[in-house]
């Protein structure tokens, strides 16, 4: 169910991006833009995203209770996929 909702990642892409043109303070929208990137393989793209929210991106997911734990999970996925977390 849930990752067959990221298999495709530019309908997150797109609403990530929506987010952050209207308040563009929103890191979890950040995130989530980081993470489509990652998952289309767009590296470059994906660590700009998270330009100065980047280091702690892992620790604010596993304590941000916004995100259930399978779409954290997603999340991460996608910014590991990015190289940019560990």
């Amino acid at each position: 169910m849930l990752t067959t909702c990221w298999d495709q990642p530019c309908h997150y892409l797109e609403n990530a991006q929506k987010a952050i043109h209207h308040r563009h303070d929103f890191l979890e929208a950040h995130l989530v833009l980081a993470s489509s990137l990652g998952y289309l393989e767009r590296r470059g793209e994906a660590q700009a995203a998270i330009e100065g929210y980047g280091d702690g991106a892992e620790i604010y997911l596993e304590n941000h209770v916004l995100f259930a734990r399978e779409v954290k999970d997603v999340i991460l996925g996608g910014l590991r996929k990015a190289k940019l977390l560990g």
